[in-house]
């Protein structure tokens, strides 16, 4: 039973590690962004939506 449902674990394993990956690369986006913009802006973008 184990190993008949090993591989799609591992596969969502890998799916998951990337996804936090490309997470942490999107927030380290926005800090720069943040850091390059005044605060007053962007708090006006997410207050708009």
């Amino acid at each position: 039973m184990r190993g008949k449902y090993a591989p799609i674990q591992l596969d969502f394993c890998q799916h998951h590690l990337t996804f936090s990956h490309k997470l942490t690369m999107l927030l380290q986006k926005m800090d720069r962004f943040t850091e390059e913009a005044p605060a007053t802006s962007l708090s006006r973008d997410i207050t708009n939506e």
